[in-house]
């Protein structure tokens, strides 16, 4: 069956070729390693768990084939990762963290809601307004256990993070096939989105701090998507789509997002969900009040940072706003004082 998701592959095809076409031919396929793991369990994951805990600690997994194939490729070290690259560009994305946050709530979650499909395993399993907090919660405690000091090594926090999130990827998807997702979709959280995915942390997220006024050399932008190609790989994204350089990073997420077509219902649903947190989670008139301030403010940053595609999802172009968050970042110092301390104990 024709995956009907796709949109604009012809105007796709005359501007990245043959790569556009496989592209298009890979929202069929999820992660063949960790599916036939899932697959292999016949429903009894939480043996799973515990025996990809066992490989974390670097035990002997005792289970089915595929699953101790999946356990052993998921920790196997990778000749061509720079460890000295990815603590590079984890210090950058460190200088900046506060930053950063701003950049991944206002863009980057944005742009994955706005894939019309992307965002349909969300709402298939009811959690489109629902959960928002929790959900951001789990995504900056991932996207900063990646940045830290030998996070990426085979033992490291972001490596074991990775591994446990392309997990759970595959137990979703599998869930959601057998419970009603449209075959006609492809498959839910297909490659192209896996790798947009970590493409936002880090090639995005570079890029928006630009346009906020970071000044960020380009040998330093490379540092971070090769952190983010490591990360990529973790999580399960195929060779053919990993991007190794900043520029390249730019230009594969212009073709992953190209063929999504436009921001949907649900795309505003999240997207206003995601920016109304600081009101729904108040518990006081007072943190009410910071609250709509605060969702002011950061629907105006998100209008700024994602230009046209603002409106699809329900966000003002607002100039003003845009410009005082980037005269905030060249007032305030970077790292701000104690940013780390701080970030922990927000996470916690």
């Amino acid at each position: 069956m024709s995956v009907t998701r796709v949109e604009g592959e012809a105007a796709a095809r005359e501007r990245w070729g043959a790569m556009a076409q496989r592209v298009a031919g890979s929202y069929s396929v999820g992660d063949p390693l960790a599916d036939e793991a899932v697959a292999s369990m016949n429903g009894h994951l939480e043996l799973a768990h515990r025996a990809l805990s066992v490989a974390l600690d670097g035990g002997t997994v005792d289970g089915p084939e595929p699953l101790r194939r999946f356990a052993h490729e998921a920790r196997a070290p990778r000749a061509w990762q720079d460890d000295r690259r990815c603590e590079r560009g984890a210090a950058v994305l460190r200088r900046w963290a506060p930053w950063v946050a701003l950049v991944l709530r206002c863009e980057a979650l944005p742009r994955a809601y706005a894939s019309p499909i992307g965002n349909k395993p969300l709402a298939l399993t009811r959690r489109l307004a629902q959960d928002t907090k929790q959900r951001l919660t789990y995504t900056a405690r991932f996207v900063w256990s990646t940045q830290q000091t030998g996070a990426m090594g085979v033992d490291g926090a972001g490596t074991r993070a990775c591994i446990r999130v392309r997990w759970t990827h595959a137990v979703v998807r599998d869930r959601l096939l057998r419970t009603g997702f449209d075959p006609a979709w492809g498959v839910p959280m297909p490659q192209p989105d896996l790798a947009a995915t970590a493409l936002l942390f880090g090639v995005v997220a570079i890029e928006g701090l630009r346009r906020l006024g970071a000044e960020i050399a380009e040998h330093d932008a490379d540092a971070v998507a090769h952190l983010y190609r490591v990360v990529a790989d973790r999580v399960g994204v195929s060779p053919e789509l990993q991007t190794d350089t900043h520029a390249d990073g730019c230009d594969r997420f212009a073709l992953l997002t190209a063929m999504h077509g436009p921001p949907d219902a649900d795309s505003r649903t999240l997207t206003d969900a995601l920016m109304s947190t600081p009101v729904t989670a108040a518990k006081t008139g007072l943190e009410r009040a910071a609250g709509h301030a605060a969702r002011w403010a950061m629907r105006g940053v998100a209008g700024g940072l994602l230009g046209p595609l603002a409106p699809g999802l329900g966000l003002p172009r607002s100039r003003r706003r845009f410009a005082a968050a980037g005269r905030l970042l060249r007032l305030l110092p970077a790292p701000v004082p104690a940013q780390a301390q701080l970030i922990e104990r927000l996470l916690r």
